[in-house]
């Protein structure tokens, strides 16, 4: 497409513009733990260690961390908050998923294979990233 100029839209500063070198973000970066409200702990807890695999850390009676095998930071802080619902999806502003890479595609394919021996269902998630192979599973009620 090209402007009145016969400029191209990327020179006229039209939407291919936003062709731009990715931002790096620095090496030292590190993200805490997702926390997530919850109204039934344990039920929680055996989702989490049982179906994804990790590993409960410090626990009491109004929280857990969930950690990877082997690492010290949790990846999940689970919270009670009694009366804890599940959010309609598109219904409020707000963070409804987060993501586990695993380190290689062997890894994945043992994990489906965990899951489908559970009798899990799950499909296919979209990714813009095309080197990632995401799909989604549907968590306990909080």
């Amino acid at each position: 497409m090209t402007d009145g100029a016969n400029r191209s839209a990327r020179d006229a500063g039209g939407p291919d513009e936003a062709v731009r070198p990715s931002a790096r973000l620095p090496d030292a970066l590190r993200l805490g733990p997702v926390r997530l409200a919850v109204s039934d702990l344990a039920r929680s807890l055996e989702y989490y260690t049982r179906v994804l695999g990790l590993e409960a850390g410090r626990t009491d009676d109004a929280s857990a961390s969930l950690h990877a095998a082997g690492e010290p930071d949790p990846l999940v802080e689970l919270v009670v908050r009694p009366g804890t619902s599940p959010i309609a999806a598109h219904s409020r502003l707000g963070l409804y998923h987060f993501a586990i890479l695993l380190p290689t595609r062997t890894d994945l394919g043992r994990f489906v294979g965990h899951i489908a021996s559970l009798g899990i269902r799950f499909g296919a998630a979209e990714s813009r990233q095309c080197t990632l192979s995401p799909f989604e599973l549907t968590m306990p009620e909080p």
